[in-house]
């Protein structure tokens, strides 16, 4: 039942406007390219169980504490962090990043087989990708 009052008839027009202009103004919901730019790339979505919360964060930490080393440093280790397993045994993590200096050497190359070459333990993995079809 509308108002019968004229001012309660101008307010209910006014909320109707200022409802129908905030949904044009296109707030809320999935826009492309809305959002913060994430700084460290692309990211994913993992559960991660809480035991390894502290694990994870100090891999992130040396990450970006080693990201602009080269083949020009030395190999790089982190602080041991110590952690329990899922099963409860006592931990000592340590990250070491080493760099690697490809014009040195040629990078590693993937096992190529051919139809009539004998499987080996080497490209095993691939044997069972290659017979799952």
């Amino acid at each position: 039942m509308p108002p019968e009052n004229p001012d309660e008839q101008a307010a209910v027009a006014a909320t109707i406007d200022r409802m129908k202009a905030a949904e044009k103004k296109g707030r809320g919901g999935y826009r492309p390219g809305a959002g913060r730019i994430a700084e460290r790339g692309p990211t994913r979505v993992m559960r991660i169980p809480d035991a390894y919360r502290e694990a994870v964060v100090a891999l992130m930490e040396h990450l970006d504490a080693t990201a602009p080393i080269n083949y020009r440093y030395a190999p790089v280790e982190s602080e041991p962090l110590f952690l329990r397993s899922l099963h409860g045994k006592a931990q000592r993590l340590i990250f070491k990043t080493i760099p690697v200096d490809f014009s040195r050497a040629a990078p590693p190359q993937p096992v190529m087989r051919t139809a009539d070459s004998e499987p080996d333990s080497s490209n095993f993995a691939i044997d069972r990708c290659d017979n799952s079809t």
